[in-house]
């Protein structure tokens, strides 16, 4: 992941969807790896957060 996001950091323009918290990462990832893509992440991109039931549990 982190070789993807620094390819594209500059070039293009990237989405990237989670359902964890960027201070969650470090719970599927390890620490050394969780802080150098947030490291990356955070100096030009732009954190949406939403909140709300899942689309896909409404029946």
């Amino acid at each position: 992941m982190f070789q993807i996001i620094a390819k594209r950091d500059e070039p293009k323009t990237t989405i990237m969807t989670t359902n964890l918290a960027p201070s969650q990462w470090n719970k599927v990832l390890d620490a050394t790896t969780a802080t150098a893509i947030l490291d990356r992440l955070t100096m030009n991109w732009t954190f949406l957060t939403m909140d709300g039931r899942s689309f896909c549990s409404r029946k």
